[in-house]
């Protein structure tokens, strides 16, 4: 009898241990599979999005100075942008079917702008679908991660998720995915880190505060101002000549005009923006995180550019952008808008004059 009850005592002990092992030693949740593809869920952050493993260039972020050149080698085309990061351009010249930048922060890769056709971007494809995406990965409208001890969540709209969506790697960079509204293909990748990603944030954070990518004070103002500019304009060069033959070229004469009349409207917006909302987002430039909303221009109100005549009216389109937070997310909008309103004709050069103030973009295409 004492031995049944001595059994029956270790029995008990042995299963509550058992059952309590679960509870003081809980196992870590694992990664799971959400689709045929390698998508996985990221099950220990607040707000789940999907995985797919690093190639092609996302593998370079976070990599040195020495290993970007070890694989692609040196180049002439070395600047510096407005954020302070030194930006390596590798282009052909010519065709332009291998062109992307490499922009470096204490020499560590913190984002690749890819859109060259031939570039390696693998498992994506410059002219794919969103449903071509949709075949090794997850759309997802939520993501979220932690930087320096601080949590970030945001969302992502519907209209974001169809043309900009957002895809994360498994080595914690991600790749924003530029596509047109036009044809509903890939036009960009832009590869970013954490921090990039932060610094840019077209998206609608949820918590945490976004990182306005701010120059060293040692960068002048108008500094920064020419620099973006010549980035901006290439970047337009390369998109429009890919696009069925369309060209654009920069004349001294119109950046001028465009230069002036960018005077005229910081000095006296009311003159240009009529619509209350107009108005509104114009003064809140300095203070919104996010791209604030752009605006057509009625050149007829330019004192300026009515000395100019009525040809020249009629053969010239005026666009202004409040802020320039980053350059080739804005060349992308600018790009969009060039299609969607056939600013860039096929088989004809556009002469564009483009002037930068303050961070503040005006545009003018023509036509003759």
């Amino acid at each position: 009898m004492r031995q049944i009850i001595k059994f029956l005592v270790i029995f008990f002990i042995v299963l509550i241990g058992a059952y309590m092992q679960a509870v003081w030693f809980p196992k870590a949740n694992p990664k799971v599979a959400i689709s045929k593809s390698n998508s996985y869920l990221a099950m220990d952050s607040g707000t789940p999005h999907s995985e797919i493993d690093a190639s092609g260039m996302a593998t370079y972020i976070g990599k040195s100075l020495k290993e970007v050149q070890a694989k692609f080698g040196a180049t002439q085309y070395v600047s510096v942008a407005s954020t302070g990061e030194k930006v390596l351009t590798y282009a052909d010249k010519h065709t332009r079917s291998h062109y992307f930048q490499v922009f470096l922060k204490n020499d560590r890769v913190s984002s690749i702008f890819v859109l060259g056709k031939k570039d390696s971007i693998a498992p994506f494809k410059i002219g794919m679908k969103l449903s071509d995406v949709g075949d090794f990965s997850t759309i997802n409208p939520d993501f979220s991660f932690h930087l320096d001890q601080q949590a970030y969540q945001f969302e992502l709209t519907e209209e974001e998720m169809n043309y900009t969506p957002l895809i994360a790697f498994t080595n914690q960079s991600f790749a924003l995915l530029y596509f047109g509204h036009s044809k509903g293909e890939l036009q960009a990748i832009r590869y970013v880190d954490k921090q990039s990603l932060l610094g840019i944030m077209p998206y609608e954070l949820t918590s945490g505060e976004d990182q306005l990518q701010i120059a060293p004070p040692k960068v002048q103002t108008e500094v920064i101002d020419k620099i973006n500019l010549i980035q901006l304009f290439e970047t337009l060069k390369v998109l429009n000549q890919r696009e069925s033959q369309r060209s654009i070229k920069e004349t001294a004469g119109l950046s001028d005009q465009a230069n002036q009349f960018l005077q005229e409207f910081i000095k006296t917006p009311t003159d240009y923006l009529h619509m209350p909302n107009e108005l509104i987002s114009w003064n809140k430039r300095t203070t919104e995180t996010k791209f604030l909303p752009s605006f057509w221009l009625d050149l007829s109100n330019s004192g300026m550019l009515q000395t100019q005549g009525p040809v020249f009216l009629n053969q010239t389109k005026g666009f202004i952008f409040s802020v320039v937070k980053d350059v080739p997310a804005t060349a992308m909008m600018i790009h969009e808008i060039e299609m969607s309103q056939n600013l860039v004709e096929k088989n004809k050069e556009t002469t564009v004059g483009i002037a930068i103030a303050n961070g503040t973009v005006l545009i003018l295409w023509q036509n003759k």
